[in-house]
């Protein structure tokens, strides 16, 4: 209390100054019209500015957050596109019965056989012939070996390996990496691979050379696979090859996918992977 006191007496000059300024200053403001509008847009100019910063600090500071959110949004629209696209699929097949229509059981259709489990990409190489994805959900949350991997563009992946928290993907940049892969619109199948080179180019093979194909025509998943669901976007066609010797193309894909920017994902999960597996492990 003495040092509070005697540091009070060492600037009793300057508070006093300060006490009487402040005084004046309210008097002035107080009773003249122009100086109380002067010091109004001066308060709302300087706290205006200073709430500016406090905003845009707070925004960043929830962007995190604000992300999260809308990862989730997007998980439940593709969750919904998906099943659409299944329900779709089910009207494709009806059998005629005189006038009448009738269609097939849904349990014969499964409408939503895909789980998407947001995560982001912790770890990422495209500078190898064989690159990985290392990304920060395990066995925890779900995630098992041989799971697809998507970005908000399309494949990323495919899952290796899982711990309990992380877990770690062959990127669709791996030279060991292939796909089943189509022609949207045209149902004809291929093996997409990337085969190394540049990161934004890969390659599919056996499209047979009587199907018309066009550059800028898009490369998708097929339903021959229960890693991705039909449809996934691998890229657009940019040139195209033939091989005449066998009556293949062979055709030049640009990835749908920006690997150098890879952050937020999907691991992809089929609900009956597990049954399709032990039934094909029947025949090998």
């Amino acid at each position: 209390m003495s040092r509070l006191f005697a540091l009070f007496l060492a600037y009793r000059h300057t508070v006093v100054f300060v006490a009487l300024f402040s005084l004046s200053l309210g008097i002035l403001v107080r009773f003249n019209r122009d100086q109380s509008l002067f010091f109004t847009r001066w308060s709302l100019a300087v706290g205006g500015y200073f709430h500016a910063k406090h905003s845009t600090l707070v925004n960043y500071l929830s962007l995190g957050e604000e992300n999260a959110k809308l990862q989730a949004e997007n998980m439940a629209l593709r969750q919904k596109a998906i099943t659409l696209e299944s329900q779709l699929n089910t009207y494709k097949y009806r059998a005629p019965y005189s006038t009448d229509f009738s269609v097939l059981p849904d349990s014969a259709f499964p409408l939503s056989r895909y789980v998407f489990i947001p995560c982001r990409a912790i770890e990422n190489s495209v500078v190898h012939n064989y690159n990985h994805i290392v990304l920060n959900v395990g066995r925890r949350h779900g995630v098992e070996p041989q799971m697809g991997v998507i970005s908000a563009d399309g494949v990323a992946g495919v899952v290796t390996q899982v711990s309990e928290n992380y877990s770690l993907g062959m990127s669709l940049l791996n030279k060991n990496l292939k796909l089943s892969a189509q022609i949207h619109g045209k149902k004809v199948r291929g093996s997409f691979q990337w085969e190394g080179g540049s990161p934004r180019y890969g390659s599919l093979h056996y499209i047979p050379l009587h199907y018309k194909v066009a550059v800028g025509d898009t490369v998708t998943t097929s339903q021959y696979s229960t890693i991705f669901p039909e449809g996934m976007i691998i890229g657009k066609i940019s040139h195209i090859n033939s091989r005449e010797s066998d009556g293949f193309y062979d055709l030049d894909v640009q990835l749908n996918t920006d690997f150098h920017a890879l952050d937020f994902l999907y691991v992809v999960k089929h609900a009956h992977k597990h049954e399709i597996d032990s039934l094909l492990r029947t025949i090998n």
